[in-house]
């Protein structure tokens, strides 16, 4: 079982990241790895003082993080470099299954917004990354409930059920099978059997079913008022190697009031090859 690398520098977004991976870590039991980036740091050789500076400024940013959590249960990693590259090359370097981002301040309170380092790490993490709402560490949030994941059948929602199947069961959740269909009876009863083909992926996790009418980003959004994850999948890489989120899941990142897990197929994949079972066909291509 991979950990959660978490970015932390202190902001108001950084304890919300903080809180949400400080909650998939206790429902869970993964382990928590909090990294602190120095983006500022001059070139090797023309650091003069600054590396009693740097230092200092680690050490305090676990002095917080720790403050904030109760407790040292976790492994502090820290980087100079841009915060999207020294978060990919942790997560890669200690297996992670997840990244964990603070939405942006730009970014209304309760909602998710990406920002910069969620949209450049989404161009090439190895795991999926989850976005806290911004305000969300002012929150009281009991475990993980409810995971949801948005599905269709398709080969990118196959993904994020792979994960979502991997969250709810290592905290013995509830998963939510989400199908959005238009508003016509015949598409209702294909996605009421499109979920119920998705269900049978799902292995002894225990599965709710939902087919929402209407357009699938609003639809799924408004989900979030009942969820405590909501997972995700995006496109395969464009012919520049960047994720395509589609207007669906960008939608869904700006207006969710829950935290929203992005699966890249990149991660998807090595998820399932890891995991095996159920989780492991949902994550194949068909």
């Amino acid at each position: 079982m991979g950990g959660i690398v978490v970015g932390f520098d202190g902001s108001e977004e950084a304890f919300d990241a903080l809180h949400l991976a400080e909650r998939i870590r206790s429902a869970t039991g993964r382990d928590l790895i909090v990294t602190v980036v120095d983006e500022n740091a001059p070139p090797a050789g023309d650091a003069g003082g600054y590396w009693e500076f740097q230092q200092n400024y680690f050490a305090e940013m676990g002095r917080k993080a720790t403050e904030y959590l109760g407790h040292s249960e976790f492994s502090r990693r820290t980087a100079s470099d841009s915060a999207p590259a020294a978060l990919q090359a942790v997560a890669e370097a200690e297996g992670a299954d997840l990244i964990v981002l603070g939405s942006t301040h730009r970014g209304e309170v309760g909602r998710v917004f990406a920002g910069s380092v969620g949209e450049r790490l989404l161009g090439g993490s190895p795991c999926a990354i989850a976005i806290a709402p911004k305000g969300y560490a002012s929150g009281i949030h009991p475990g993980l409930g409810i995971v949801g994941v948005g599905y269709d059948g398709g080969e990118e929602s196959k993904r994020a059920l792979a994960t979502a199947v991997d969250l709810a069961g290592n905290s013995d959740s509830t998963l939510r099978l989400i199908g959005v269909a238009r508003d016509r009876d015949e598409a209702v009863a294909g996605m009421e059997e499109e979920l119920v083909r998705g269900a049978e992926l799902c292995g002894d996790v225990a599965v709710d079913r939902r087919v929402l009418r209407g357009d699938a980003a609003p639809a799924l959004a408004d989900q979030g008022v009942e969820l405590d994850l909501l997972v995700l999948g995006s496109r395969d890489y464009g012919p520049i190697r960047a994720v395509l989120l589609g207007g669906v899941s960008r939608t869904v990142l700006r207006t969710s009031p829950c935290p929203v897990v992005i699966v890249p197929r990149s991660a998807a994949i090595r998820a399932a090859s890891v995991a095996g079972g159920p989780a492991a066909e949902a994550g194949r291509p068909d």
